[in-house]
Formats: structure tokens, C-alpha cells, sequence
């Protein structure tokens, strides 16, 4: 019986570090609030975060980024493309002023959030976005 509690409590363990292990690095569940009348996001959605680096980022991808709170954007500008913002032209950076060390090759990216555009440095974004539930509440 003991050998059995035992057995059952690794077993356990061993499923609880899986999962923590996965949802720090791997995937995510969040619930993310968003104003009214966004074009990319409803009211409250539940939405699943890929945080693994398979593929690079590429324009209309869907990803949450984080400032104060978190945001679902979309991806319009890449390093090096010269867009409009504003009715004035301007070239996203390719080499980021920020120090740290995942920003060195991802400089910044311009991205689409509740209509208006924001550049966000690479280590901002979580990742992408897969949409699991749309919640009017």
C-alpha cells in the first residue's frame, strides 16, 4: 500500500513539473481583455500562446506583446521595412537601442494593436496567438 502512495505521489510529481515546464516555455493559456470596436480582438478572449521560436515572425501574424498589460497585435512591419505611420514615412530599426540579448538579431517590429500602430522591441512579444474562445462579457 505505501509503495503504491508512493508510486502514485512520483507520478504525480513528475506531471505537475511537465506541466509547468510547458506552460513557461512552451504554451499558454490567458484570458485577454480588449476594448470595444478592435478590428483584431473582440471584448475578452481566451487565447492560447505559442512561445516556441519554430518559425521566425512573419507579417499578419497574430501575437500577444506585453507593456503594462497584455495586448493581441498583429504584425505589419518587420526590421528594415519602411511603412507609414502617421502620414510619415519610417524605417523600422534593425539594430534595437535595447541591451538585452534577445533583441541583438530581432530588433524592433511594428505591430498593429486596437487600430493604431506601436513598435515594439522582439523580447515584447510572447509569441503567437492561437484564438480559442471569444467572450462578450
Amino acid at each position: 500500500m505505501i509503495n503504491k502512495c508512493i508510486r502514485f505521489a512520483l507520478i504525480f510529481a513528475i506531471a505537475l513539473l511537465l506541466v509547468f515546464i510547458v506552460r513557461r516555455w512552451a504554451f499558454t493559456l490567458y484570458l485577454v481583455s480588449v476594448e470595444k470596436g478592435s478590428q483584431t480582438t473582440q471584448n475578452t478572449e481566451l487565447v492560447m500562446v505559442n512561445k516556441l521560436p519554430l518559425a521566425p515572425i512573419q507579417r499578419g501574424d497574430k501575437v500577444l506583446m506585453h507593456c503594462k498589460n497584455r495586448y493581441i497585435g498583429q504584425i505589419v512591419a518587420l526590421p528594415g521595412d519602411t511603412i507609414t505611420i502617421e502620414k510619415q514615412l519610417f524605417v523600422v530599426p534593425v539594430r534595437p537601442q535595447c541591451p538585452c540579448s534577445c533583441c541583438v538579431n530581432g530588433g524592433y517590429i511594428v505591430v498593429k494593436c486596437n487600430g493604431k500602430m506601436h513598435v515594439v522591441c522582439r523580447h515584447d512579444i510572447e509569441g503567437r496567438v492561437k484564438h480559442l474562445l471569444f467572450l462578450n462579457l
